[in-house]
């Protein structure tokens, strides 16, 4: 249960920041998010942004089917998610040895209706402890009108909040999972919200157990975000198949979790395939294990051709769907 003992047990792992200041640190500890921070230049963002590009055209795919647990695909992917001034920034919150466990895009299309509900994501991924925190990078602008991340300060050090699966089709989330105290009137209390409103390059870090969610993109242009969870050493997953990680620094403490490779081009090998659909294979049976998996495949049915890039034909794909529907789907039916 998400508490102050998180907190407690991420500040035993701490030697002093190097990247942050003690400010910041003691901001992130009270608050559950700091933002906004520098991790790479604007222009680097917008050359991320036209890689993304460049694949969801050639594979006639969105970016946020094609991408997520990418850092174990391409050698661009691996090498953002373990930038350094990501990294010791996340080294300063959650000391010096850790690892990816999920590494994804979070895209919203223009003028398309896609939200994300509030909710909180260690109610639904089975870490244990919760001690994790995600990166959330932009690589285009996000403004008040591209749909920001806002986030609930200090609810990571409350009980977890209760949730409520709805299979929304316009809610980006698997299960259109809500929190329906903070979704519905009389919502969440303005003065704890604090969006992510970035530009290209800046990244926000939130604790595992800060709820967030974020509205439609009414703006001109796409919203993408690439977000990374990343978990010290001393966490594990609770259920089947979701102990998979890829180390970033340190060591391994046992051999429990089966290390995920890292990639060393951008034209992945079939053995870097292989480790790939395993892994997604199993972060869907973990995520997903105790779903509605006739209303998850109901949902995904009526999410064909939402929130599809303008350079995508919608008529011939399944975008919208994540990677993680799509490998759940397939899992499911083999």
């Amino acid at each position: 249960m998400p508490s102050m003992k998180s907190i407690h047990r991420l500040r035993t792992l701490r030697s002093l920041p190097k990247a942050l200041s003690v400010e910041q640190v003691n901001q992130f500890d009270r608050d559950g998010v700091l933002l906004p921070v520098r991790g790479i230049s604007v222009d680097q963002a917008h050359e991320y942004r036209s890689k993304i590009e460049e694949m969801e055209t050639k594979k006639n795919m969105s970016g946020a089917s094609l991408f997520t647990n990418g850092h174990l695909l391409y050698q661009w992917q691996h090498e953002l998610a373990t930038h350094p001034f990501i990294t010791q920034i996340v080294e300063d919150l959650i000391g010096s040895s850790f690892y990816i466990w999920k590494c994804q895009l979070w895209i919203k299309e223009p003028k398309g209706g896609s939200f994300i509900g509030w909710h909180q994501d260690a109610a639904y991924w089975g870490l244990e402890p919760p001690d994790c925190v995600n990166v959330w990078m932009a690589l285009t602008n996000v403004t008040e009108d591209h749909g920001p991340m806002d986030l609930y300060k200090g609810s990571h050090l409350e009980p977890l909040l209760p949730h409520e699966d709805l299979y929304e089709e316009n809610n980006l989330l698997t299960r259109g999972q809500v929190i329906p105290t903070l979704q519905t009137s009389p919502g969440p209390d303005p003065e704890r919200i604090v969006s992510a409103v970035l530009k290209p390059g800046e990244f926000s870090i939130h604790h595992l157990c800060t709820a967030h969610g974020g509205g439609p993109n009414v703006a001109n242009d796409r919203r993408i975000g690439f977000n990374v969870t990343y978990a010290p050493m001393h966490v594990r997953s609770i259920r089947e198949g979701g102990n998979y990680g890829q180390l970033v620094k340190g060591a391994w403490e046992d051999s429990s979790i089966i290390e995920d490779p890292v990639p060393h081009s951008d034209e992945p090998s079939q053995a870097l395939l292989r480790a790939y659909e395993a892994k997604m294979d199993g972060m869907s049976r973990s995520i997903m294990h105790d779903a509605d998996l006739t209303a998850f495949s109901e949902v995904s049915q009526k999410r064909v051709g939402k929130n599809v890039p303008n350079h995508v034909d919608e008529t011939s794909m399944a975008a919208g769907n994540t990677s993680l529907a799509s490998s759940l789907l397939k899992s499911t039916d083999s």
